[in-house]
């Protein structure tokens, strides 16, 4: 009875297991990498949530553990694919971005340069002149 008891724990556990990975992806899919997520993927994928929510409800209610815990790494396989699309898209972001923060660093650089009336020899002033 023991035994029968462990084994019905682990599989309600992978059971939530499964439901909580369902609940908490679609919330990230909603909120915070929304913006990083093309459309197309982040529907597609939501769709596959819904559709293991459904079934969990209905079909998968009494499934065995291994049937939850083989369906959750399908779900973690797609997310991997999914996290390698943001993760290039983040890094594209981050590129842009620091390419920006650069262009003003050496804008403002400039812009000292061209306020002084020596430079030093730090910089060659007659390429700030009439600039």
């Amino acid at each position: 009875m023991v035994a029968d008891d462990r084994l019905e724990r682990e599989r309600i556990d992978a059971r939530n297991a499964l439901e909580e990975y369902v609940y908490h992806f679609r919330d990230l899919l909603e909120t915070s990498l929304k913006e990083y997520v093309l459309d197309n993927d982040r529907n597609s994928y939501l769709a596959t949530l819904s559709n293991q929510e459904a079934w969990l409800y209905e079909d998968g209610a009494d499934e065995m553990r291994q049937v939850y815990i083989q369906r959750l790494d399908e779900l973690k396989v797609r997310h991997v694919q999914i996290g390698c699309k943001v993760c290039s898209s983040m890094k594209l972001i981050f590129s842009l971005h620091l390419t920006i923060e650069n262009w003003r660093t050496c804008e403002r650089a400039a812009e000292r340069v061209r306020g002084e009336s020596s430079c030093h020899g730090q910089f060659e002033c007659r390429n700030f002149k009439n600039a």
